[in-house]
């Protein structure tokens, strides 16, 4: 099979030129880089054979690239949200060749993205995320290594719950983007935005805790690390919540519940969406307004507060 990478440089297809693009300009982080050029090779590797017969970015149209989706349905069994991100990222780079005059206008303009079964996000209720924090508190402690471990686990989804902040942004984490006296941490998050995100006593607490424990001379470390005094990996925090939801007997979860938590607990008691938004760090506040369809507890209380013969029922018990 030809490379793709050695087609792209060969025959000018700009590949590398729309990664620095991605990188410089547009400010995006490594992981969706590397997205970006995973999808790009996908792409390139299915035009193979058609490329040894000189094909150029010129003849490339809707329908080609709709064949390439065909053949990762049928063939790799690539679900919706999967071929929407191939079709997002060859459209970029469709849009980006059209911005820089490589090509007179891209084809994909009118491709559309699939449409999606609407899922709704999955949250802890008060009583179930109790369960969870009993799950740490019940671990052993009799050794240091147990209790450094209890108190960082138990800090880590009281800090998740507080703030709401992403897995990777919580796994970055520094203490020095924390300011106790006031109660806030300062996020870096996608694009390298900045926000500030507040936190309870009760986690601010559980967090002080675990510094008491926690290695004194990796201060500008990140706050969360393993047992052998590294960072600890996105993947190591959900090995550690999945743990927790395991004991608890609780439906399957991952960490990203608890972000979803706190939105939702958020929104019940009373935040605009709008606030809500910023807390989250989301680029839209349609991203936001996903948590309208699973509040009901808010919903019903609308209801009751506003119907009048729902109100009049309450009136009279």
């Amino acid at each position: 099979m030809i490379n793709p990478d050695r087609l792209a440089k060969n025959r000018n297809y700009y590949i590398k030129d729309f990664l620095l693009y991605l990188s410089v300009q547009k400010n995006l982080g490594p992981r969706t880089i590397k997205a970006y050029e995973h999808d790009l090779k996908k792409f390139f590797e299915f035009l193979s054979p058609y490329l040894e017969k000189e094909l150029t970015l010129q003849n490339i149209d809707e329908r080609t690239v709709m064949e390439f989706l065909s053949h990762l349905k049928l063939n790799r069994k690539n679900n919706a949200r999967s071929l929407n991100r191939k079709i997002s990222s060859i459209k970029t780079y469709f849009n980006y060749l059209e911005k820089e005059g490589f090509i007179e206008h891209s084809p994909l303009n009118k491709l559309e993205s699939l449409k999606l079964p609407e899922r709704l996000p999955k949250s802890l209720g008060v009583n179930e995320l109790e369960l969870l924090i009993k799950a740490v508190e019940s671990e052993p402690h009799d050794t240091h290594s147990a209790i450094f471990r209890k108190k960082r686990d138990k800090a880590i989804i009281e800090l998740f719950y507080a703030t709401g902040m992403r897995i990777s942004e919580l796994a970055s984490l520094k203490i020095s983007q924390i300011n106790f006296d006031d109660g806030a941490a300062r996020i870096i998050g996608k694009g390298n935005k900045e926000r500030i995100v507040f936190i309870n006593e009760t986690a601010l607490n559980t967090v002080k805790e675990y510094i008491l424990v926690r290695p004194k001379d990796k201060k500008e470390h990140a706050l969360f690390m393993s047992q052998k005094g590294g960072k600890m990996t996105v993947r190591a925090i959900q090995h550690m919540f999945e743990k927790y939801i395991k004991k608890t007997a609780l439906p399957s979860s991952s960490p990203h519940a608890l972000r979803h938590t706190f939105a939702t607990h958020m929104l019940e008691g009373g935040a605009d969406l709008v606030a809500i938004k910023e807390l989250l760090g989301h680029a839209s506040l349609s991203t936001t307004q996903i948590y309208l369809s699973i509040s009901q507890k808010r919903l019903e209380k609308v209801y009751k507060d506003s119907h009048p013969r729902a109100k009049a029922k309450e009136n009279s018990e």
